[in-house]
């Protein structure tokens, strides 16, 4: 049975400081969520968007100025691309 369970590459979270926070939410959740075709879309305390081989929760802390980021991928190749796709959208904003 533990032969069965799958195992991801899993970044940690990751934490981003900085003002625009909604924004950089909001176009994380457009390019993901609406121009991309993910597999499943969670707006719970951030989004979770999930696609077939990775996915990612991204959300924002309420008491501090920071953006949290949570990605995992079936292996690491895919996770250090998506990392730091995101990453750069991210960096994008103030």
């Amino acid at each position: 049975f533990i032969d069965s369970v799958v195992t991801w590459s899993n970044s940690g979270e990751v934490n981003f400081k900085l003002e625009e926070k909604d924004e950089a939410m909001q176009e994380l959740y457009r390019r993901y969520a609406k121009e991309q075709s993910p597999t499943e879309v969670m707006d719970f305390d951030g989004y979770r968007i999930e696609f077939p081989t990775w996915w990612f929760n991204v959300r924002k802390s309420n008491t501090e100025p920071y953006l949290r980021l949570v990605v995992e991928a079936k292996d690491d190749i895919e996770l250090a691309q998506k990392l730091e796709e995101l990453s750069a959208v991210i960096r994008s904003f103030k």
